[in-house]
């Protein structure tokens, strides 16, 4: 192979390459994909089994969420199912985020300290946005306020993944009226079980 040979392909090689690496960044940057797990929910779960199972009435695993759950329409909180809960857990809580916003991990919603006595629980939909409700208690969410704010990204910044992680604990959470990062500090090392259940909107 000449010298010029040589050089040709190792320039069409790396162009290719680039192009592959813009197309890459391009693509990623404009669904705003970012990890599943953000750093703090991924340290919660890293020692827990992926058992639970979890739906969510309205939407199918992985499609489009309604309106009626977002911010373009009555932001009503959906009703959620989990099942195969370990008999050993003392309590389960919904954690609802969106790991795709601009500026990182955005969260919607936090009920906790649901008795689970090692049944399955059903999460009525339509909560009350206060701390204490029927099930348990709610977390402060991104919003400042308690209890379920839905979707809402930015318009034109394409679909946004909005994870529903459930979360069986050994134990019960002995905190009240808390900013969601601060519940979630607390769950660190308590998380014995969990299941996921994602949902996409775009406006």
């Amino acid at each position: 192979m000449s010298k010029t040979t040589w050089l040709a392909l190792s320039l069409a090689f790396l162009l290719a390459l680039l192009v592959i690496v813009a197309l890459y960044i391009h693509f990623t940057r404009q669904e705003g994909y970012r990890e599943l797990y953000p750093s703090k929910v991924e340290e919660l779960i890293r020692e827990a089994k992926a058992s639970l199972v979890v739906s969510v009435e309205g939407f199918s695993n992985g499609s489009a969420i309604p309106s009626k759950y977002t911010c373009d329409g009555p932001d009503l909180s959906p009703e959620v199912r989990i099942s195969n809960i370990p008999d050993n857990a003392k309590s389960i809580a919904l954690l609802v985020y969106d790991p795709d916003t601009p500026s990182g991990v955005f969260y919607h919603w936090l009920i906790y300290n649901i008795a689970s006595r090692g049944r399955d629980i059903t999460i009525s939909g339509g909560q009350p946005r206060k701390v204490r409700v029927e099930l348990g208690l709610q977390g402060i969410n991104d919003f400042g306020e308690p209890g379920y704010r839905g979707p809402c990204p930015p318009p034109s910044h394409g679909k946004h993944r909005y994870v529903f992680l459930a979360l069986a604990l050994d134990s019960e959470v002995h905190l009240e009226g808390e900013d969601i990062p601060s519940i979630l500090a607390y769950m660190k090392g308590h998380v014995i079980a969990y299941g996921v259940y994602v949902g996409l909107y775009e406006r």
